[in-house]
């Protein structure tokens, strides 16, 4: 299961912010990339985010082993990550 979350705020990965070769908005690129990251072992969710206030690619990573995994740019759009640890859902 995909965990889609969306942040207003937060710092990039280290990689480029505000790439010139968007040619998509960013709710297309991250609905057409989620399930190529999702299939990376240790990626908990997919998101949308602002990166020193520009679009940007949110991963949630269970761990910092994950990052080097995960490609710097998707579509023009900078690709950060957060370690969250392990995602769990709870059932009533």
């Amino acid at each position: 299961m995909a965990v889609a979350l969306t942040i207003a705020a937060c710092a990039s990965n280290g990689a480029d912010s505000g790439d010139t070769n968007v040619t998509k908005p960013i709710e297309q690129v991250v609905a057409a990339r989620t399930p190529e990251l999702m299939r990376i072992p240790g990626v908990q969710g997919v998101g949308q985010a602002l990166c020193d206030d520009v679009p940007c690619i949110r991963v949630y990573i269970v761990n910092d082993s994950v990052r080097s995994r995960l490609p710097a740019q998707l579509d023009g759009y900078t690709v950060s990550a957060v370690v969250t640890g392990p995602i769990t859902t709870t059932r009533d």
